[in-house]
């Protein structure tokens, strides 16, 4: 019998796809022993994602009222606390009312929180406006105009400027007798800024004061002759939580970058920051000076990073008192970070070169080398001239009480003590 090679391409092939057809049925026969794998049984079909909506809230200028997202079709949205919307900017006779919330609408008609939510919405806040209205006369932020209203019509003071826009100030805003007038600032913070040389307030004479509220910063400039506010002959300054004094540069003697109190007059610090202020004359101090028989009461805010440059005088960086019915009382507060670089008789923290320091509660940080230091060349905290006094003690009704003097070490050509001085109701801590 006569054997046929096939040697074409196609034979070859065909030998190949036979022989693996034999391997498959051997390997087919081939039992180890594991059960085969049972087939996966047929999944659910799955539901369709629950549709969500989100609820958005336009407080219709009042106070921001976050989106709710998420609410699940037929769910309810939850109610969230009122927003609030202040008053109108302006001047105002005594006290600014605010609008009086009213609910949130939508399509123009009430909207209850228990009706579900099946679409996207938006709720508008409605407000009923107050009865009373700023003064028609001044335009909302004309600070001038407000000052020269308030002294025109004092017979109706108080007064209260809610600012909603930076303003500045090129000349001396004087106010006078029996006005009496608050500044604050709305929808964020305001800046009232000096131009060329002068204050920004004066107050000269009994029967007059100065508020400056929240979100209210006074700002000065590396160039002026003055403080930023000057109060004397028995006039009254008070500064809130939120006011801001900072910026200003005062050359001359007897002067201080950011306030000047003297002449019986009152200056009473319930908070807020006196920073970033300068003097360059002798007897000055960087942030506050009070003389002749002025009064500094000092009851939470801070006094920080104020300087006094002159050599060879008795100047306070953060604050400096010169006379002798002077009275700087701490109820609070904090004096940080003040310097007093150049002379040996100054101090970093409090300078008295006559007059009275009465703690009752309150922190005045020590030397260099230190957190927070008030720094001088003489590493005093705080010196006191001769005839001066620096003690501490309680006030009850107005009634000082001393408990004993502030512990003090010798300072050059005065007593001092570079310490950190942190008393809490009359106690040294």
């Amino acid at each position: 019998m006569k054997t046929t090679i096939c040697k074409s391409a196609r034979c070859r092939f065909a030998g190949i796809i036979a022989i693996a057809a034999v391997m498959g049925l051997l390997m087919a026969g081939c039992d180890n022993g594991s059960p085969a794998s049972p087939p996966s049984p047929p999944q659910p079909p799955q539901p369709p994602p629950a549709l969500t909506f989100t609820v958005t809230f336009n407080s219709a200028g009042g106070s921001a009222v976050a989106h709710q997202s998420g609410i699940e079709d037929g769910a309810l949205a939850t109610e969230p606390p009122p927003p609030t919307r202040g008053p109108a900017p302006g001047l105002w006779t005594g006290t600014p009312q605010p609008h009086t919330f009213n609910g949130w609408h939508l399509g123009g008609a009430p909207f209850s929180f228990s009706t579900p939510i099946t679409a996207n919405i938006t709720l508008t806040a409605q407000w009923a406006a107050p009865t009373a209205t700023p003064i028609s006369t001044v335009a909302a932020n004309n600070i001038s105009a407000a000052v020269l209203h308030a002294n025109s019509n004092h017979a109706s003071s108080p007064f209260t400027l809610l600012l909603s826009d930076d303003v500045t100030v090129i000349n001396v805003l004087t106010i006078a007798a029996g006005a009496h007038l608050t500044v604050v600032g709305t929808d964020g913070r305001r800046m009232i800024t000096r131009t060329g040389n002068g204050t920004i307030f004066t107050l000269n004479g009994a029967n007059r004061s100065l508020t400056l509220g929240d979100n209210i910063t006074l700002a000065g400039h590396g160039g002026n002759n003055a403080p930023l506010v000057l109060v004397q002959g028995g006039a009254s300054l008070t500064m809130n939580n939120g006011a801001q004094i900072t910026g200003n540069t005062a050359s001359g003697n007897t002067q201080a970058g950011g306030v000047v109190v003297t002449g019986a007059s009152v200056f009473m610090m319930n908070g807020g920051v006196i920073s970033g202020n300068a003097s360059t004359g002798t007897l000055s101090g960087g942030g506050v000076r009070i003389a002749g028989s002025a009064s500094f009461r000092m009851y939470g805010g801070y006094i920080e990073n104020n300087e006094a440059r002159v050599a060879f005088s008795a100047i306070g960086g953060g604050v400096f008192l010169d006379g002798e019915a002077s009275t700087f009382t701490m109820l609070g507060g904090t004096i940080l970070s003040n310097r007093a670089p150049y002379s040996s008789f100054g101090a970093g923290g409090v300078g008295i070169n006559s007059g009275a320091l009465r703690i009752v509660s309150g922190v005045i940080y020590g030397s260099a080398g230190m957190g927070n230091a008030n720094e001088s060349i003489g590493q005093a905290t705080l010196r006191l001239g001769v005839g001066a006094m620096a003690h501490r003690g309680t006030l009850t009704g107005g009634n000082w009480n001393t408990a004993s003097a502030v512990e003090l070490v010798p300072g050059f050509g005065s007593r001092g003590t570079h310490s950190t001085i942190r008393v809490v109701n009359g106690v040294l801590q």
